[in-house]
């Protein structure tokens, strides 16, 4: 069950060095949201309303551990050859790429206000190279799962021909 069916036997296809680097990576990008996420717990941002900044920080650490979790069953799963989660993988290390770009590094050193909260402290400044560093890790898993070696490996859906398709002959569409 864990790889794909292959039509007229054989053995199952081997798994590329890519993907399995693409799956560490996974992995690795879960642990430093979980360690992000942390890290937010344990510095909380300066801001004047203290309780509705604790909650916004409790929401979103909540929200990264989600996240986390669904990067571990990428991983797993990109693992094991599933289609669909290259997919969900490539579309999130795209989102994560751009936005972590736009947010990390743009508004981050171009704005003197977010750059202080920024670097405020220890916490905040490895907070801050955890993110950078999430994005290099997204860039190389978005490139490890477009190489030709890796696209191979995952199966192309089932197409039905006219003579499979699951409505009988003898009923006709209606006009």
């Amino acid at each position: 069950m864990g790889y794909p069916v292959v039509f007229g036997g054989g053995a199952p296809p081997v798994r590329p060095r890519s993907v399995t680097v693409a799956s560490i990576l996974l992995f690795v990008i879960a642990g430093l949201m979980v360690a992000t996420a942390a890290s937010a717990q344990i510095s909380p941002p300066r801001t004047a309303s203290g309780v509705s900044a604790m909650a916004v920080t409790t929401t979103a650490g909540v929200y990264s551990a989600i996240l986390a979790v669904l990067v571990v069953f990428m991983g797993y799963y990109i693992r094991r050859g599933q289609r669909g989660w290259r997919t969900t993988a490539l579309v999130l290390g795209w989102i994560f790429i751009g936005s972590g770009v736009l947010n990390t590094l743009l508004l981050g050193l171009l704005n003197s206000r977010v750059r202080d909260i920024l670097f405020a402290n220890g916490v905040s400044i490895t907070r801050y190279v955890f993110n950078v560093a999430a994005i290099g890790l997204w860039a190389a898993v978005v490139v490890l799962l477009l190489r030709k070696s890796s696209t191979g490996f995952f199966p192309l859906p089932v197409r039905h021909t006219r003579s499979q398709s699951r409505l009988p002959e003898d009923h006709p569409a209606a006009d």
